[in-house]
């Protein structure tokens, strides 16, 4: 439910806040910092679809479209997916540390050896959109919003057994619908609005 309106906020969706006036935060076991590492398992699309909502960092300067083919960043991701990824699993695991799996539904199916790499660690799942290239934009209708957002979470549900509690947008796309149809999908927490300590 979003918060009601009053001065000093921005937006309605959660009450505003000083820090100066909150509780101290206490974290479980007297832990003085909390960590979140998240790590975000994408796909980047050959060939997306002429509808796609393509994220401005993406585009020609002109405006003009994608650029095809786009080896450059096609390889980067590629390499994600079949070297730095397990580099980074490797380093983590070296310090002990559970990562939180941003999963795009497209990493989702065509990857199951990543997946089952990051289950094996018990990483947590959250939900990550459809693909690099497909963010949720204002563009989109209601529907078309809440399509994209079941997309997701019905592919990494179907990819590891559990539907994700969080969501982790690509590129932080939103809308200023998007916190409600995340929550009304079953959403608890979201990863895009890094604004407080």
């Amino acid at each position: 439910m979003p918060a009601t309106r009053q001065p000093g906020m921005d937006h309605d969706q959660y009450d505003w806040s000083p820090i100066t006036s909150r509780p101290t935060l206490k974290w479980p076991n007297g832990a003085r910092v909390a960590l979140c590492v998240i790590v975000s398992l994408d796909q980047f699309e050959w060939d997306p679809p002429p509808n796609a909502h393509v994220p401005d960092a993406l585009k020609l300067p002109t405006g003009q479209g994608l650029f095809f083919p786009q080896v450059s960043a096609y390889s980067k991701h590629e390499y994600g997916n079949r070297v730095g990824i397990f580099n980074v699993m490797e380093a983590l695991d070296r310090y002990g540390v559970r990562a939180t799996a941003a999963l795009d539904s497209m990493t989702a199916e065509n990857y199951p050896f990543i997946v089952a790499q990051c289950m094996k660690r018990q990483w947590e799942f959250v939900g990550h959109g459809i693909s690099v290239q497909r963010i949720i934009t204002s563009e989109m209708t209601e529907q078309e919003e809440r399509e994209y957002i079941r997309t997701s979470l019905d592919a990494v549900e179907k990819a590891t057994g559990q539907r994700p509690a969080g969501w982790f947008g690509q590129e932080y796309g939103e809308s200023t619908r998007t916190p409600g149809l995340l929550a009304e999908a079953g959403i608890r927490y979201l990863c895009d609005w890094p604004n407080d300590d």
